[in-house]
């Protein structure tokens, strides 16, 4: 049986462990409230009233879009070009002819010189041609008899007029309008289409012997440029307008280079004096065209191409030279 001592001593230690319990939960109460209190001092926004904030309407800009001027404008790097395309740039621009290089090469207008023509009289005596007077080398004295039997001798053959016509004119024969003549008559006709074909007037339509503007290196090009010519010049007569027909006038003169396999470069033939009217200019151009390729050039030629001059002439002469 327990003593009265052991009994007191149970008595103490429960009212120890209550007073223990007591003091750590003062302690722990103490420590919230003050970290309540030093949160409240460091962050005052917790319990600060919320602002109000006023909303203001803004007008809406107007924006532009600005942009460089060309000339500003950064260019677009182009594609690096193989060596075939530069190659092939570089062949193209040694066989295009520019304006300036045209004018080197085509050969100016001729002053208007007098006429080299023989004028006979109705009874058949050559009269003499005006000379001016002073100029060196005028035959005087016997000199005229002597060259009026030349004139003499050289219309020999010419058919005489009988008296009270009207003066014949006749022009000197050359070497090129004999080949041109001949080609006429192997087409059908002097000046007009093949065939024989009769318009409402008598048309004269004519395409002299091309030139060559570029170096020939010594080669005869006759026999290849009437080939050419017939060629071009039956093509021509294909497409040639109506209008030309009843007698419109006009003259077309076309440059354009042919490589040594006969090909013609992109871009030619060019016009290079027109006629003012585009339908008598398209004729001429088609006709350049639709012969092309053209037959090699010739194998003496150690060139790589050549520059031709073709003159279309409607209802013109043949030394009609545009004055």
């Amino acid at each position: 049986m327990a003593t009265r001592d052991e009994f007191g001593f149970l008595v103490d230690w429960q009212e120890d462990a209550v007073r223990v319990r007591r003091r750590e939960s003062l302690m722990a109460a103490g420590v919230l409230h003050l970290g309540l209190l030093l949160l409240a001092i460091v962050s005052p926004a917790i319990f600060a009233a919320p602002k109000v904030v006023r909303l203001i309407p803004v007008e809406p800009r107007e924006l532009t879009i600005l942009t460089l001027p060309p000339d500003l404008n950064p260019k677009p790097k182009e594609p690096a070009l193989t060596p075939d395309e530069r190659e092939q740039m570089a062949r193209r621009r040694s066989l295009t002819i520019g304006p300036r290089e045209l004018e080197a090469v085509i050969p100016p207008a001729k002053p208007s010189e007098p006429s080299d023509r023989i004028v006979i009289n109705p009874g058949g005596v050559p009269a003499p041609s005006p000379t001016p007077g002073g100029e060196p080398g005028t035959p005087r004295g016997g000199d005229k008899g002597a060259l009026a039997q030349k004139e003499v001798a050289r219309l020999e053959d010419l058919p005489q007029r009988s008296g009270g016509g009207p003066k014949l004119d006749l022009p000197m024969s050359s070497p090129g309008r004999t080949i041109e003549e001949g080609l006429r008559r192997g087409q059908g006709g002097p000046g007009g289409p093949p065939g024989g074909e009769a318009g409402p007037v008598q048309p004269n339509f004519d395409t002299p012997l091309p030139q060559i503007l570029s170096d020939t290196r010594g080669v005869d090009f006759t026999p290849y440029l009437i080939r050419l010519l017939r060629e071009v010049r039956r093509n021509w007569y294909a497409v040639i307008p109506e209008s030309a027909r009843w007698g419109e006038q006009g003259r077309v003169v076309i440059v354009f280079t042919i490589l040594k396999d006969g090909a013609v470069p992109l871009g030619q033939p060019t016009v290079v004096r027109s006629s003012g009217r585009s339908h008598l200019d398209r004729p001429a151009l088609a006709a350049i065209r639709a012969g092309q390729p053209f037959p090699p050039l010739p194998a003496e030629f150690t060139g790589d191409n050549i520059v031709l001059q073709f003159t279309f002439l409607y209802n013109l002469p043949l030394n009609y030279d545009g004055q």
